[in-house]
């Protein structure tokens, strides 16, 4: 209905930003004089965007009025232009042969202020951490060191700013290929495979530090840099067109209602962006600084509070302030863990998550399952949708 594209066209303009995690494999050893190693693949996927006015009313609204001033119908071999309006016949718009701008497009200044970033990374995880000195029912210290190999399996970045719109592309599969859009603009999305996965379009490391300290078994202080690092990509600039043609042919017809067809018919038909050529790109990781502390007041009960702050801002999948929290762990029973809590900051705006997690065999097997925002599940003024589910937790 109207009423949800009204909501997701200011959720547009207001900024959007998805960040998703996905752990495929995992595990570790410890000894007590050795130390313990840990090793995982995991994958990242961050996605963000805003858009300004002009771009939300017609993507959302349908207002094609604003941009185009006429159109090209053609019935029976005969062309006719007339004025274009939201008002016209499913036949008339299936028939429209050309759209007309009413005057010159400069499509810098119509897109200023419009962003989109996506980052899809795998990433090969290795750790190792151990005592390094005294001994955790007095006093100790403990630390680790981490290293990742990141595989980049998509890059995108375009930005209409003061330096106009510019786009920086490393898209390979057909699945991003977004219906054909992309195929025109990017010499790269040709859909190339190897074996069950996407062919990579760069490579880069990552790399963890933390410390912390143990007070008489019951408090904790910990701090950690985290994702210090970057990737290299291959990428295909490209800049807006400051000579777009006043004409741009239709193909297919024009469906106002639907903006995705209705944004592929013009890309088709007129060429928004210049390639600038091939290049080497460097993006600087997502990295952080966490800190946090712990107490264990009783034996049933776990306390902690976190802080985590962005070091880069500009990555897709980097939060954008400082976020806080504070948790609590409840085992009323050996093999049940409640857990909830507060966090704000960054995005969040007091979410309270929550989670219920089972322990069988002494805790050599557990699952469970969890949401960062348990106010979306009980009321309407939930501030985002998180859910989370584990299942295959294995301790020997």
């Amino acid at each position: 209905s109207q009423s949800i594209l009204d909501g997701a066209g200011a959720l547009a303009k207001a900024g959007v930003r998805v960040n998703i995690e996905s752990l495929w494999f995992g595990g570790s050893f410890q000894t007590s004089k050795f130390g313990g190693i840990a090793f995982s693949i995991s994958e990242s996927y961050g996605f963000a965007t805003k858009i300004n006015d002009n771009s939300a009313n017609i993507l959302f609204q349908g207002q094609w009025e604003n941009l185009i001033d006429s159109v090209t119908v053609s019935i029976n071999g005969v062309d006719t232009r007339v004025a274009y309006n939201t008002n016209m016949s499913s036949d008339s718009l299936a028939a429209i042969s050309s759209a007309h701008f009413s005057a010159p497009f400069n499509i810098n200044s119509f897109t200023y202020g419009n962003s989109a970033q996506l980052i899809w990374n795998r990433n090969f995880n290795f750790g190792y951490g151990r005592k390094i000195i005294g001994n955790d029912s007095t006093f100790a210290i403990y630390g680790g060191i981490g290293f990742r190999y990141v595989q980049a399996m998509s890059y995108y970045d375009m930005r209409s700013d003061d330096d106009g719109l510019n786009v920086s592309s490393s898209l390979t599969t057909e699945q991003l290929n977004s219906g054909g859009i992309l195929s025109q603009i990017n010499p790269m999305n040709a859909g190339s495979f190897g074996g069950l996965f996407a062919k990579p379009v760069g490579g880069g490391y990552g790399l963890d530090f933390s410390a912390s300290i143990i007070i008489k078994a019951k408090l904790r202080l910990a701090a950690a840099v985290n994702n210090i690092g970057a990737v290299n990509y291959k990428r295909y600039k490209y800049t807006g067109n400051p000579n777009i043609s006043q004409e741009i042919p239709i193909e297919n017809g024009f469906n106002p209602i639907n903006p995705v067809k209705t944004v592929q018919e013009l890309m088709r038909g007129s060429e928004f962006l210049i390639s600038n050529g091939e290049e080497n790109f460097k993006v600087e990781n997502a990295a952080n600084l966490r800190l946090g502390a712990s107490w264990i007041p009783i034996k049933q009960v776990h306390i902690g509070i976190d802080m985590v702050a962005p070091f880069n801002k500009e990555n897709a999948t980097s939060i954008q302030n400082p976020i806080f929290a504070i948790g609590i762990d409840f085992r009323p029973a050996k093999w049940i863990s409640l857990n909830t809590g507060i966090v704000s900051g960054g995005v969040y705006s007091g979410n309270i998550p929550a989670g219920i997690n089972f322990i069988v065999g002494n805790g050599s097997y557990e699952f469970g399952i969890a949401s960062r925002d348990l106010i979306h599940f009980l009321t309407k003024n939930g501030n985002s949708v998180s859910s989370a589910f584990g299942f295959a937790r294995v301790r020997f």
